[in-house]
């Protein structure tokens, strides 16, 4: 059989490279393998020379198997696995915002995919190499998938889109086909017998949907089997992320494709979303490259970026409230001696008590209210022959004291004076919420990237760009909150997140490809900085108490920043360690490893210690934030 009347081929793909860090080693070893990462395969196929119809030019296929999936950090690189992090901070609630940022799961919505393709060869031939034989990519699929119709009438719900590509019998032309399952106008009915019988019936429309569908009126008898002789040479199939894509650089050794998730629609006055739509699952590209039949090899080289939000809350004040600690000591005047002839004789029993006091979960003493010592005010005291209270006062508790004395005089004839001892004092406690309250978030947008190459070992995971996303900043709840944002909202963060994407590419604040991990990006050491830095946390010590920091950076940091303590530290711009201390970049990612507790001295074991804790005491029964039974007096 000649050529022309040869059967398409199916591409037999052949993997050329692979994310490795995905790929389990043992059946141990797979559940402990990262799942929540990107990935990158490369495939290739070159056809035999009986289908290279171009003269001096070899023509080949590629395919890119992209999975985009959200970010979570490594446990064990950010010190959750081991706890060391965590061990690092004596406060409870700094430790929980560093477990909350570093063991977050992060989706993706947005994603750069760059696909270059050079010649493979040394460095020095590679740049004598003219330009005009480079390898350059003839066509690719998918070129654009755009959402044109805003509102569906029938509520179209498509799950899948498989496309269907064949390549014509030039071999360097791609045609698709794409099919979309879809469920449409469903109703469902139910009627109830009068004696507990029941029907329901569903009506609708359901099944599988050609875009590309094509329909003539004339009537013609074809061979549809010698039709794929004469028009395709090769077959395949993609799978396809039904979202909004654009691509670029048909013609040059680049391919650049740009993929957003689909905005919502059907806006109403009730409907609610959590955010824009989540950008996650398997992208496939094909690509048809042509190179001189002098250049025996080519190198392929697969980036991909993906793009991340973090909602840190910003605080405005503290939830205050007044709480009440009543106080009462009672001692009764002796009993009279029978056989006393003393006259004025007085007998007294004395008695001292003591009430402790506990805030609420959440709470703490305002040291900055009330009379002094602020915190609490003695709204009113009455009693007989009492000393106190006496009130000692931190913020995570408050001590009352107090004595009595009853008193008995003997007058003479049958004359006595009997004094009770009593104590009646009504404490007012003014409280604040621990954590300051938080009235809005502001979101940071960070991409991730990784790379896989034919010809150089590729990266994974690194970050390459954070900056603040300012259309989010003013936003009320995070995104995932329920009710959090309308769908126009919605729509509007979903633009500016791709406009920022885009924009991020030229940025001259990105970071050297490989370099920063996700311990040393500046939104982790920002939004624990600030929970150190906010109302004296005991974690945050000044320069010369920081363990493990290296001399040489201390003395930086000194020179540059009296007075610097570890929350500020951590709370400072990426640019401010380079530029206002004088930080290399290396030197300021260990410096902030170190201050996070991931490098220098390890922690001490154990248990990790909670500041201000106190040992149990006896309070009010019923009472919010008391612990135990009603007080124990002493006498």
């Amino acid at each position: 059989m000649t050529l022309g009347l040869s059967l398409p081929v199916d591409v037999p793909w052949q993997r050329l490279a692979v994310s490795e860090d995905m790929i389990a080693r043992g059946v141990l070893e797979a559940g402990r393998r990262p799942r929540w990462r990107s990935s990158i395969a490369i495939f290739g196929y070159e056809p035999p020379a009986e289908y290279q119809t171009r003269e001096g030019q070899i023509v080949s296929y590629l395919k890119i198997a992209c999975t985009i999936t959200g970010f979570q950090p490594d446990p064990a690189e950010v010190g959750l696995l081991d706890r060391r992090a965590l061990r690092s901070w004596s406060d409870e609630a700094v430790a929980r915002a560093y477990e909350a940022v570093a063991g977050a799961y992060y989706p993706s919505y947005g994603a750069i995919l760059e696909v270059t393709v050079t010649p493979r060869l040394a460095d020095a031939a590679l740049a004598a190499y003219p330009l005009g034989d480079y390898p350059y990519i003839v066509d690719f699929e998918p070129k654009k998938r755009e959402l044109y119709e805003l509102v569906s009438d029938t509520g179209e719900v498509m799950s899948r889109s498989l496309e269907s590509v064949n390549v014509r019998k030039g071999a360097t032309t791609s045609d698709a086909h794409e099919v979309v399952d879809m469920l449409a106008g469903v109703n469902v009915k139910g009627e109830v017998a009068d004696k507990g019988g029941g029907e329901i019936g569903v009506s609708g429309q359901w099944g599988t949907r050609d875009v590309t569908q094509e329909q003539a009126d004339n009537v013609r008898t074809t061979d549809s089997a010698r039709e794929a002789r004469e028009s395709f040479s090769h077959t395949t199939q993609l799978t396809q992320m039904y979202h909004q894509l654009t691509s670029y650089h048909v013609g040059t050794n680049r391919a650049v494709f740009y993929i957003l998730p689909r905005p919502h629609i059907v806006q109403t006055p009730h409907t609610f979303v959590n955010g824009p739509r989540l950008l996650e699952g398997i992208q496939e590209f094909f690509l048809v490259v042509m190179r001189p039949a002098s250049l025996p090899e080519v190198c392929v080289e697969a980036y991909l970026e993906t793009a991340h939000l973090h909602a840190e809350p910003i605080a405005e004040g503290h939830e205050t409230m007044v709480d009440t600690l009543d106080f009462h000591i009672f001692e009764p005047a002796p009993q009279p001696k029978r056989d006393s002839v003393v006259l004025n004789e007085t007998d007294t029993s004395e008695r001292g008590g003591s009430d402790f006091y506990q805030p609420p979960a959440g709470f703490e003493i305002d040291l900055e209210r009330g009379g002094k010592p602020k915190g609490y005010r003695i709204a009113s005291v009455s009693g007989t022959t009492y000393t106190g209270p006496t009130v000692t006062v931190e913020t995570d508790h408050l001590t009352v004291e107090g004595t009595v004395t009853g008193k008995y005089t003997d007058r003479g004839l049958d004359r006595s004076d009997v004094v009770d001892g009593r104590l009646d004092a009504l404490i007012t406690i003014y409280l604040r919420s621990k954590e300051p309250t938080t009235t809005s978030y502001a979101h940071t947008l960070w991409l991730t990237g990784r790379s896989v190459g034919t010809c150089t070992p590729g990266n994974s995971d690194f970050v390459t760009w954070e900056q603040p996303l300012a259309a989010a900043a003013s936003r009320s709840k995070p995104i995932g909150s329920p009710t959090s944002t309308t769908i126009l909202d919605a729509n509007r963060l979903r633009s500016a997140i791709g406009e920022q994407l885009l924009a991020s590419t030229g940025d001259a604040r990105r970071y050297p490809a490989g370099t920063v991990r996700f311990p040393d990006t500046a939104l982790l050491a920002r939004t624990v900085g600030r929970r150190v830095a906010a109302g004296g946390r005991a974690d945050d010590v000044a320069l010369d108490a920081l363990t493990g920091l290296d001399a040489g950076i201390r003395t930086k940091i000194g020179r540059a920043m009296r007075g610097a303590t570890r929350g500020a530290l951590l709370a400072l711009a990426p640019n401010d360690w380079t530029e206002r201390l004088g930080l290399t970049e290396d030197e300021a990612r260990a410096a902030r490893r170190t201050l996070l507790g991931l490098a220098g001295t390890a922690p001490a074991g154990g248990t990790r210690p909670t500041a201000g804790s106190k040992p149990a005491a006896t309070g009010g029964a019923g009472r919010p934030g008391r612990r135990g039974d009603p007080p124990t007096h002493r006498a």
